[in-house]
């Protein structure tokens, strides 16, 4: 159970690193290229919502998923302790 929280939480900062890079790179090439999204009929910020949702879903269940585990994990040591 250990392995798998350890696991879940690096998931979770790897996802959410993951979604800030995408967005930091997004913004980036806005700032760089303005011209290049005066073209498109949606804002150049429309990716990086999506790309927030996205990652927010990503990582909700995961989050759920490791308090479960960070509360099973301390159901049993106290069971184990009595």
């Amino acid at each position: 159970m250990k392995g798998l929280r350890k696991f879940l939480k690096v998931f979770i900062w790897v996802q959410v690193g993951a979604c800030f890079g995408r967005v930091l790179q997004k913004y980036l090439d806005f700032v760089n290229n303005p011209e290049a999204y005066a073209y498109y009929s949606a804002p150049w910020y429309t990716d990086i919502i999506i790309t927030v949702i996205l990652t927010a879903i990503t990582v909700f269940i995961p989050t759920i998923a490791y308090f479960v585990v960070c509360y099973t994990i301390k159901k049993r040591e106290q069971t184990d302790n009595i």
